[in-house]
Order: structure tokens, then sequence, then C-alpha cells
């Protein structure tokens, strides 16, 4: 393992691995197994207290159709040691994970070339596979995949596109609650062409049920939930450049109004050319209308998809870049600071790669910091596998969360007494799946909500004792708390 520091003028290079940060420092570790990953997802799937790394990798001119899935069990210190190997069905292409039988632990689906395919956690570390379920048509392959809450019982349900000949279309696949049976939404709704990175999931109108945003074409369309897996459109969103769209992120931007929504709008032969994209930022108006914030340019012309992490400990989702290889250049992350008022700053390089094709970020070592996970499918520049970048730097630390083994909620400042009225607290939330949203109460008041699974704001509080209510959220709606009072002279 490889410790980075280096100053914000110390250039990127192939020959040392180096994260271009301003102070921030990571270490870094791949696991290889010989092939090429496809996606990552964390999930704690024993319930040990540490979050676990899952990887499904292709196997490319190996003269078989399926590839597999790596379990790697985290342990104290953010360590990994990979315990077993599980055989798709066909080639994987993304993963999802979330307690889909509702015994409390989390289970990974996985889209596949020809069907998508549960592995049910045998609570041991292990999976147990079950049959996939295919798609049924000629010639047609699933690109995307979310999971969900589609009906409100807080037992992830399915997303996905699925193209073919005769284009793409959205599919959604309602869960009965056992893992073992799902059912259409009743609604399979034509789109344009969609390709990888392009359907997020979020309750974009706040009404406790989450939506969908799909890129297809040149266009983002919006779709508000109506309950079991049944959507109408919302908006279509049309960049000004009128070209192709994809590379969906979600999450609160502006920490303001609810889920905002950024993606990549460039030349309609991306994936299969290099050209350069632009990065369009569309903020909530509280509604779930999405309008025009701004629009950016990524620092590298092959750029091909975004995530939204905090990792510098403002508790303000910072922007990330994934970017391919480029003719004889190995490919990058970049990343643009969350600068304020809704805002993002220019991009820089992060760190240089192979050719990363997902990335997850989620505190892997619970200390505070948001780590990244990242799938790089390159054999040519660097080493391909699942890559661990552990985030070391001390300014992000905000609060330790509690262990992944239970949904739950922790307050770490203030104590049970202050000396003023004004003061900062911190807070944080952690479950087998991952926490979404913490969110801080006072004497029955919601005071401010966390955009991700780390709370940092200040508040003023007039004398005497007041209740404080810290909770977290699952990535399905569930909740966990914690109360304490604080008595302000």
């Amino acid at each position: 393992m490889r410790l980075l520091r280096l100053s914000a003028f110390l250039a990127c290079t192939i020959g040392f691995v180096a994260a271009c940060f301003a102070s921030e420092t990571f270490s870094k570790k791949t696991y290889n197994h010989g092939s090429l990953p496809s996606s990552v997802v964390t999930a704690d799937v024993n319930r040990d207290g540490f979050p676990d790394v899952i990887a499904a990798y292709r196997t490319p001119n190996s003269g078989s159709e399926h590839g597999y899935l790596d379990v790697m069990l985290g342990g104290y210190g953010g360590t990994f040691t990979s315990t077993a190997f599980f055989s798709t069905a066909s080639d994987p292409v993304k993963l999802v994970a979330g307690d889909f039988n509702n015994d409390g632990y989390p289970d990974v689906m996985v889209l596949e070339d020809s069907g998508y395919q549960l592995f049910l956690s045998a609570k041991n570390g292990s999976l147990d596979t079950q049959s996939q379920v295919p798609f049924g048509c000629d010639g047609c392959g699933g690109n995307n995949l979310v999971a969900v809450d589609l009906n409100g019982d807080h037992i992830p349900d399915i997303a996905f596109t699925l193209c073919g000949t005769t284009g793409c279309a959205l599919h959604t696949e309602v869960n009965d609650g056992t893992g073992q049976h799902f059912t259409s939404g009743g609604q399979s709704t034509g789109i344009g062409r969609v390709i990888a990175h392009s359907l997020v999931a979020a309750d974009f109108n706040r009404d406790g049920i989450d939506d969908l945003a799909v890129a297809s074409d040149n266009v983002v369309e919006v779709f508000r939930s109506l309950g079991g897996g049944q959507f109408t459109l919302m908006q279509t969103i049309t960049p000004a450049a009128n070209s192709g769209t994809y590379g969906l992120a979600v999450g609160d931007i502006d920490n303001k109004n609810g889920p905002d929504l950024v993606f990549l709008a460039g030349p309609s032969c991306i994936p299969d050319c290099i050209a350069a994209s632009t990065v369009y930022e569309y903020l909530n108006s509280g509604s779930g209308i999405l309008g025009l914030k701004a629009t950016y340019t990524p620092d590298s012309n092959s750029t091909n998809a975004l995530s939204l992490v905090d990792i510098t400990g403002d508790n303000r989702l910072d922007l990330i870049t994934e970017n391919g290889e480029l003719q004889e250049n190995n490919g990058s992350l970049s990343w643009a600071h969350y600068s304020g008022s809704g805002s993002f700053s220019t991009f820089s390089t992060l760190l240089e790669m192979g050719n990363p094709v997902d990335i997850v970020g989620r505190d892997l070592n619970l200390d505070s910091r948001h780590d990244l996970v990242v799938a790089d499918s390159d054999g040519v520049f660097t080493t391909p596998g699942a890559v661990i970048l552990t985030n070391t730097t001390s300014s992000a630390a905000i609060c330790a969360p509690p262990s992944s083994i239970n949904l739950a909620a922790k307050l770490c400042s203030p104590g049970s007494s202050t000396s003023s009225g004004t003061f900062t607290v911190t807070a944080a939330g952690n479950s087998p799946t991952g926490v979404r949203r913490v969110e801080l109460w006072i004497d029955g008041t919601k005071r401010y909500q966390s955009p991700d699974d780390r709370l940092k704001t200040t508040v003023t509080l007039s004398s005497g004792t007041h209740k404080f209510v810290i909770a977290a959220y699952d990535q399905f709606g569930k909740k966990g708390s914690t109360t304490r009072y604080v008595s302000v002279p």
C-alpha cells in the first residue's frame, strides 16, 4: 500500500501514483484477479460491522460467456480479503446491493448481458446463487441498473434499461419481499438510445417514493413515481448543445431543495469516439422540477461517468469524473470541489488510472472519511482490478460512524452540555447497505439535513435543555435514530 502526499502543484505521472489534491492524501491498493472488472459495490454482506466490497468481472477472450463476482470482506483499518468467486450466468454489467429477501443481510443483484441475477447473502461472507431471470428477447442486453423502493415497503426493487435492435426501454421489477419473485411494474417506457451510466433513482419531488431519471439520445427524462413500479414523465431536459446525454449522477448539491442532477452531454458517437463533453448541473426547485445552474468543462476528452462524493469533509458533495483511455495515454479520475452557492470549482486531475469504469464512495475503515472504490478495467497502463483509495486527510474527518452491523445513527458533538448557545453539531449514520442522508432534529423541529451519511452544521440555541435527535435513512427509506439531551447555560 502506498501513501500519497502531494502538493497542489505536483503533476500526475504514469510512473508515480499521484493524487493531485490541494492537500488531501490517499493510499491506494489494487486487488486483481486476472480479468477485467465491470462494476463495484459496497455492502456488509456478513454483518461483522465492516463494509465489504463486491466486484464484478467479465471474462473476455476466455471462451466462456459468463463472468464472476469477487467478494472481498472488509476488516480493521480498511483491509480486504477475497474469500470466494461466484459465477454469473452471463457477463456482468452492473451491481447493486440491498436486502432483497428482508432478512437483515444485504444481497447483491447483478445486471448481466442476458438477464438479471440475485445473489443472496449466506450470512457468513458467502453468497447463495439464484437462477438468472432472462430478458426473453433476442439480441437485447441490459446496460443500467438501480436498486430502488418502488412501492414504499422499504425493500429494494429494481429498475433497468434494456436495449436491442429496435431501441431501448426502461423496465421496473417489483420485489414480493422475499427476493424470489419479481413482477413487472406494468410499464416498459420506450426511450431512445441509452448507454452506460445513464440511469439514477432519487426522490426528486420529495413525496417519499423514489423517482427515476434516464439519459436517452440527446435528452434527460425525469419520471415521477406513481407507486408499484408505475411512472409518468415529469420533465424532459434538453441540453443547449443538443448532444448525446449520458453519465448521470444525483445528490443534494446545494443541500437545499432535495436531489439535484448532473450529467454529461457530448457528440452522439460517444462512447465509441474520442470527443470533449460538457457537464450540465441542474438544481431542484423543491417541487421536483430541475433548472439549469451551470455548465463545466472537464479536463479530459474521454470523460465517461460522473459521481458525487464529499472527499474534503466540508459536508458538501464534490464532483468526480471518470476518464477513460485516450489514444496513448491512460485514464484518470478528476474532481471539482464544491465552491458554494450550488457551484463547483474547475476540474483538476485527481489520480491517474488505467480505464476507470465504475466508482463508489463510502467510509470503508470507519474513520469518518469517504474512501473510493474504483473498477479499473485497463490492463495496458496499470494493473486491472478493484482499486481501494483510502482517504487519510485529517480535514476530511467529521464524525466516525457506528459499525455497519445495523442501521444506526450517532451524535459525536456536542456533548451533554455547552458553554455557549452557538456550537457545531457533528453526527453520522451507517447501515449494511449504506446511508443516504442524516437529519438533525432539535425539540421536534428539523434543523438540518445532510446530503450524505455524515452531518456537520452550526446551530444557536437559547438557554435550557434541548432534545437532539439524529435520524439516519438508508438507501430504501428505513430509519435509525439516536437521542441526546443537551443543556445550554
